[in-house]
């Protein structure tokens, strides 16, 4: 009989090749694979001093920046060293990644030539910031990348799944041919799902039934006994109006691929955007990392509102069997003190929550590896190197 997990204690594991959030991630043979994302260049840089005025820190920091990564690594758990991996044939920034068997899949996003991906937006480029194009990295006798067939609707921070071979995308932001507010807004929050069947790519993308609920990006999905599971997320009323922005979601559903039909699940404890989902067991699923919404959550709700949004340092435990929650005693490791930028400004709709944004997680047996993520960290462009290592009990 399982054992109970009642708590998950964390360690600090190898840094990671770059400091990084946001990236695509999966699991492929027991090893984590990521792609893409937001780096930041650290080799030969030194951490500037903490008296220097954020004004002097800008200009050695932004040349660093790399905002459209093509890079993709292997992290082998067994050897704690990182493998180097063929580039992606695109930069992309904020895009989603799973994997199934020996296939790695990053989609979504902005995505850019390589050769443009440190430049301005260049005459006559494309300017793709909900991308609809997928990419497949296949370990056969080496790696290699190609594309597959572009999704019905472009999308940025979507859900993303592997279920018996069919790739599922759902919900984030879809650009419908209209001017982006910002990179980060680049159109409305929807809740279109579709899926593709991985064995016969070339029949194209199938609508699914959307998710229940208002239009959402940045959710919490992972799959257990073969379903989809979904938590939270963000979404603004109106992308291009600020009055409007700012809001998280605390209700949670679930997908089964077989009826196809989703199931309201009871609502989080708090609201929560961004957060890291992993299975373990199959049964448990761990919530870690993102933003508690605090009061910015405003749709029906049971859960705590209280107070302004925040880095969650909490670890939340979902029991599929049980449909219930629970907080575990051990915390996250707080995220760093930055010298140059120590609270965002109240115009930031996130205010000073940007703990472990965009960190991406990922389960190998009973082991959780949460890998980079936004933190406060003018210096390194906010970009962390750090993986904490997950150990329940």
């Amino acid at each position: 009989m399982m054992s109970e997990i009642t708590d998950v204690t964390w360690t600090r594991g190898p840094s990671l090749p770059h400091p990084i959030k946001g990236q695509a991630q999966g699991v492929v043979g027991g090893e984590i694979l990521y792609a893409g994302g937001f780096a930041f260049d650290a080799e030969g840089y030194e951490r500037p001093a903490a008296t220097l005025t954020k004004q002097k820190v800008d200009p050695l920091m932004r040349p660093r920046q790399r905002r459209y990564s093509s890079e993709a690594w292997l992290y082998d758990p067994a050897s704690a060293c990182f493998t180097r991996l063929p580039d992606a044939p695109v930069g992309a920034f904020w895009p989603v990644g799973t994997a199934s068997g020996d296939d790695f899949f990053m989609l979504g996003g902005t995505i850019r030539k390589p050769e443009n991906a440190r430049l301005g937006w260049q005459p006559g480029e494309k300017i793709d910031l909900t991308s609809p194009r997928i990419f497949r990295l296949r370990r056969e006798d080496g790696w290699e990348w190609t594309e597959l067939p572009p999704m019905r609707n472009g999308r940025f921070l979507p859900g993303v799944a592997v279920v018996d071979n069919v790739l599922y995308v759902i919900g984030g932001q879809a650009q419908f041919g209209a001017d982006a507010y910002s990179g980060d807004r680049p159109g409305p929050y929807i809740n279109a799902a579709e899926a593709l069947d991985l064995a016969h790519p070339e029949d194209g993308w199938r609508d699914v039934a959307p998710l229940p609920g208002m239009g959402r990006d940045n959710a919490a999905v992972t799959v257990a006994g073969g379903k989809i599971y979904l938590f939270g997320g963000f979404y603004d009323h109106l992308y291009h109006d600020p009055k409007t922005m700012g809001l998280f979601c605390g209700d949670a559903y679930c997908f089964d691929p077989h009826t196809r039909r989703w199931e309201q699940l009871p609502d989080l404890p708090f609201g929560l955007e961004s957060g890291s989902a992993v299975t373990l067991r199959d049964r448990y699923i761990l919530l870690a990392g993102g933003i508690n919404g605090g009061e910015k959550v405003v749709h029906p709700f049971t859960g705590d509102r209280a107070g302004r949004p925040r880095a969650n340092y909490d670890v939340i435990l979902f029991v599929t069997i049980a449909g219930s929650y629970r907080t575990l005693p051990t915390r996250l490791p707080p995220g760093p003190v930055d010298p140059f930028d120590a609270a965002y400004p109240d115009t930031d709709p996130s205010s000073s929550a940007h703990g472990y944004w965009l960190t991406r997680g990922s389960a190998i047996g009973d082991t959780v590896y949460l890998l980079g993520g936004e933190v406060t960290d003018f210096a390194y462009s906010n970009c962390s190197d750090a993986m904490w290592i997950g150990n329940p009990s």
